[in-house]
């Protein structure tokens, strides 16, 4: 079993509505969108504690015009 402050991570994860999986990526920033930060905060995990939220959506990164350009 995993804890986070005292408390199982498979509670804290069920508690902000994700799988223990997902927690984990939240948790080292591979995947961390802001409402959940939110909710890990508001759970009292500290601020320094999380990574900063990312909301940009998974996948490719569009090319800008000077990429586009150049190719």
């Amino acid at each position: 079993m995993v804890y986070l402050y005292g408390i199982e991570k498979r509670e804290v994860a069920r508690t902000i509505g994700v799988t223990p999986q997902m927690l984990t990526s939240i948790i080292a920033g591979t995947c961390a969108p802001r409402h959940r930060i939110e909710a890990l905060i508001a759970l009292g995990v500290p601020r320094r504690l999380l990574p900063e939220p990312s909301d940009g959506r998974p996948g490719p990164k569009t090319k800008t015009e000077e990429q586009v350009s150049a190719a």
